[in-house]
């Protein structure tokens, strides 16, 4: 029982960090680099496709790297903070981002008008 709570925990501390890391780069901290506002923005993303499409991690990185055009194994690494990708391949994964935000903020201001029609 003691290693369910203690997995329990860690994944509330990782969510948790993820809130902190979206709201950090919203107010665009001077103080956090490109690199990790890029890795916490991804991170963001792919839990939340994640979760909404059921998909394993696996299966999500192969679904990106049709998106994307990087292979599963560099976008494993890169969400696991394990490895710096090639300039390249950065600017790649920021513009999945930059597409996957716009397309989340089109949704809620869609969502927003008929909400302020009634």
């Amino acid at each position: 029982m003691g290693e369910s709570v203690d997995r329990y925990n860690c994944i509330i501390a990782s969510t948790l960090l993820l809130d902190l890391g979206k709201y950090l780069c919203k107010v665009s901290n001077p103080d956090i680099p490109s690199k990790l506002k890029l890795w916490i923005e991804f991170t963001a993303i792919f839990n939340e496709r994640r979760k909404r499409e059921k998909r394993s991690p696996t299966k999500m990185y192969n679904a990106l790297f049709e998106k994307i055009g990087l292979s599963p194994f560099t976008l494993a690494k890169f969400y696991q903070h394990q490895k710096s990708p090639q300039r390249t391949s950065l600017d790649k994964i920021e513009n999945w981002v930059d597409k996957e935000g716009k397309k989340k903020d089109t949704y809620f201001s869609r969502s927003n008008e008929f909400n302020d029609d009634s």
